[in-house]
């Protein structure tokens, strides 16, 4: 997890920051599907922390450990940035 934490999510945050010319904090999180995920204690405080959750349960990024939500204009941004890098990627 430490790996994830420090190279996906640098280099995802790097890349993003570069792209939109605004600085976008890279949280961390391992999906599992099909898993029940039980919360003990309270998320991760360093941004560095790999969340573990259930993809069905993705509530808790609405919590303000996340920080403030991105503005609209922000948000198209960052859209445009992954659709240029990923938009071939085909769905399965």
């Amino acid at each position: 997890m430490e790996q994830a934490a420090r190279q996906a999510a640098r280099w995802l945050a790097d890349f993003l920051t570069g792209a939109t010319g605004n600085p976008v904090r890279v949280i961390p999180v391992l999906a599992l599907p099909g898993w029940y995920v039980e919360l003990k204690a309270s998320l991760p405080t360093s941004s560095n922390d790999v969340r573990v959750v259930n993809p069905k349960a993705a509530s808790f990024m609405r919590t303000v450990d996340f920080g403030p939500r991105f503005e609209d204009d922000q948000r198209r941004r960052i859209a445009w940035a992954l659709t240029k890098r990923y938009g071939d990627v085909a769905e399965d």
